[in-house]
């Protein structure tokens, strides 16, 4: 965020993306200097959410390079330079103001000179989020304008960020930033040829930011990774102990990849029988971390029984969470939902419209609590930290009753149609069985650990 927001916005939009997403990582943030001229180069498949994700959680202050028509009408424009964006001019929108981009420049090198840290997204708008498209030459042009000028030779530090969610659209999914070591400006200073150190430092910021998310540019190939994702990635986390997710998911793409261009009909393959495995679960109504533990009659009836009396204690704390938090929480989905034409914007309304809709509506209870009831500030304080915890309680008691009622399910059918889930369980493990032999097959012939 720029200097004059990052106080008041930092705290409420920090809370929000904690609430937003189940969890958010951040990786080798250490890479990202204390201070100084720092141009961060970031991927972009979620627009607002990545702003907020890097503007508000990784210790500096930051000012964001921003499409024109971000800055219209006046006022979204007024608030937009005071969170500290800077327009820029892209031909897409609007050609005939480019030369205004000369602005851009200069006020960029004005911040760097005052040990300012800036954010570009030379991508643009990502249309996956398993790929990046190829790089805008901008990035690399203000990092080597900027190392140009005199004196500031070595001054900027190039810092590449690479943001990757778990699913981009849905509530309560998964977030990880990684932050990567600086990219080097000193090869592609003083070349005879500008142009061609530009599109040689563009290439280099790819190729850097590739490495940072799951890039998978083909999307049949990303649709059978997500399927190989939830089938096998808890087994290849108790091999790989201690690896993170993203990492091991990178492990599975490049090993689908490489059979893509070698043996495609192993891809094929495993592809049918995943597909044929997930349309049996969905059909039974279960899914599969609930059918990876063996179940007995006894496990069944402990399972029933910690549901109805979990269920039983939590059901009425978590009626009175839903009964204040569910009517914004619909209503920000809502908004999402019709003000979003792009997956790419899906998050991004659901926060901000959160970040809307929730106050107003303790704010109306505020009022009433207020000017209906009498109650005094103290209590009525109380009463809406109450209502928040509550809020949060009801958000895990439904995602443990669901786990409960899964496992449940389970164990009805492993007890009374045991020839059914046993071929069922079969299944998965051959399934599991082929990809630990595809992996192992294919660490052999690349000579990977």
């Amino acid at each position: 965020m720029g200097a004059a927001a990052f106080p008041m916005l930092r705290l409420p939009l920090s809370a929000a993306l904690g609430i937003y997403f189940r969890k958010i990582s951040f990786r080798d943030q250490a890479n990202l200097p204390r201070s100084g001229a720092v141009l961060v180069v970031s991927n972009h498949p979620a627009t607002l959410s990545e702003t907020f994700l890097i503007g508000t959680r990784l210790g500096r202050r930051f000012h964001f390079i921003a499409a024109s028509f971000v800055f219209k009408p006046w006022i979204k424009g007024a608030l937009a330079r005071f969170c500290g964006a800077i327009p820029v001019y892209r031909r897409q929108d609007e050609p005939e103001q480019m030369a205004k981009n000369a602005d851009m420049f200069r006020e960029c090198h004005a911040q760097f000179d005052r040990g300012q840290a800036i954010v570009i997204f030379p991508e643009g708008e990502s249309l996956t989020d398993r790929a990046i498209l190829p790089l805008k030459t901008g990035a690399a042009r203000l990092a080597l304008g900027y190392d140009a000028l005199p004196g500031r030779e070595g001054k900027l530090a190039l810092v590449p960020v690479g943001v990757y969610y778990s699913d981009r659209t849905k509530f309560q999914s998964e977030a990880v930033v990684s932050v990567g070591q600086a990219i080097d400006l000193a090869p592609f200073r003083g070349a005879a040829d500008s142009q061609e150190a530009v599109r040689d430092l563009t290439a280099a910021i790819q190729k850097h930011l590739e490495s940072l998310i799951l890039n998978v540019p083909n999307d049949a190939v990303a649709r059978f990774v997500h399927d190989v994702e939830k089938l096998y990635l808890a087994d290849l986390r108790e091999e790989r102990e201690g690896e993170p997710d993203l990492d091991l998911l990178r492990r599975i793409a490049e090993c689908i990849t490489y059979y893509q261009a070698h043996d495609p009909l192993r891809v094929y393959d495993g592809w049918r029988r995943t597909n044929a495995y997930w349309r049996k679960l969905e059909t039974l109504g279960i899914a599969d971390p609930a059918l990876q533990s063996e179940v007995e009659r006894r496990a069944t009836r402990r399972h029933a029984l910690a549901l109805l009396i979990g269920g039983a204690f939590g059901l009425v704390p978590a009626l009175l969470g839903m009964l204040v938090n569910l009517p914004p929480f619909l209503l920000s989905a809502l908004l999402a939902r019709l003000t979003a034409p792009q997956d790419i914007l899906v998050s991004s309304i659901r926060i901000i419209a959160g970040l809307v809709v929730f106050p107003l509506t303790y704010g109306v209870i505020t009022w009433a609590l207020r000017a209906k009831v009498g109650w005094s500030w103290e209590t009525i304080t109380g009463a809406l930290l109450l209502c928040a915890l509550l809020g949060y309680f009801a958000l895990v008691y439904l995602r443990w009753v669901r786990t409960e009622r899964e496992r449940i399910r389970v164990a009805f059918l492993s007890l009374n149609h045991r020839r059914l889930m046993a071929k069922l369980r079969a299944e998965r493990k051959a399934l599991v069985d082929t990809f630990d032999q595809a992996r192992a097959d294919y660490l052999a012939a690349t000579r990977r650990g």
